[in-house]
């Protein structure tokens, strides 16, 4: 008969638990890796995830337990034991929470756009914009409260998505608004309607690149549009007329990554 109970889950309790690991799918060495940050930054949190065993073995749970040896930190989960064998096909087969759901759940308008955006703006103040990175839904919940003026940007940037992704849109008026937000709004504006712009202006060069890049075959990434973004606004910061505005960031003799001036 199946039995569930909470346990204190300890790294030894861990270790031997995965010694009845037999038929489970690949090990994903990241993923434990991710939940090992989990438990070391106090995220974990017993939710209702189970841990889960049939006659023969550990059915699911794999990465959680050995994240658990790798923390070093016992934590508390459910544990099922003696399920029917046969139903590991049946495990974890809906659709994974994203960060958007997670922000939509606690109740943020521009979800979709605002995750996104919190990930591209860690990433820029931790210097690894043109790193990949992967953040868990914990962990962008923690970043909407680093940067929680992340969200006014997305009533004047989220209906752009014609010429510029609204993330990223979206980080680049927040950095450009903590250095003045007057001309942060008016730099969204002028890029959004092109109207009366001087033909030397940085965000009218930008403005032509990004419709043109619209119906380009090969199409800019979001992190060349970024730095394209902050180039032109550091154009307009200095006052200096603008030619051409590019950033080789990502070949070889690469440029660095722009700083907001």
């Amino acid at each position: 008969m199946m039995k569930v109970q909470k346990m204190k889950i300890t790294p030894a309790i861990a270790k031997e638990m995965l010694k009845r690991n037999a038929g489970n799918r690949k090990f994903k060495p990241r993923e434990a890796e991710h939940l090992k940050k989990e438990i070391l930054e106090g995220r974990w949190r017993l939710n209702g995830d189970t841990i889960c065993f049939d006659e023969f073995g550990l059915i699911d749970g794999q990465h959680r337990l050995s994240a658990i040896v790798a923390a070093g930190v016992a934590v508390e989960t459910l544990v099922v034991e003696d399920l029917e064998d046969g139903l590991f096909p049946t495990k974890d087969v809906g659709s994974r929470r994203s960060a958007s759901d997670t922000l939509g759940a606690v109740g943020e308008k521009y979800a979709s756009p605002l995750a996104s955006s919190l990930m591209l703006l860690e990433r820029y103040h931790t210097g690894k914009v043109l790193t990949k990175i992967g953040y868990r839904n914990t962990e962008v919940l923690e970043l909407l409260g680093k940067y929680p003026d992340a969200r006014d940007s997305f009533p004047l940037c989220h209906a752009t998505h014609n010429l510029v992704a609204p993330s990223v849109l979206g980080a680049a008026h927040y950095l450009f608004a903590e250095k003045d937000p007057e001309a942060a709004e008016m730099f969204v504006r002028d890029l959004i309607s092109g109207v009366g712009l001087d033909s030397s202006d940085a965000v009218y060069i930008l403005r032509e690149r990004l419709m043109v890049n619209r119906f380009a075959a090969k199409k800019l990434n979001r992190i060349e549009v970024f730095a394209l973004l902050i180039k032109a606004w550091n154009f307009r910061r200095e006052g200096k007329a603008c030619k051409i505005l590019r950033w080789s960031g990502l070949g070889k003799g690469s440029e660095k990554f722009p700083e907001v001036a």
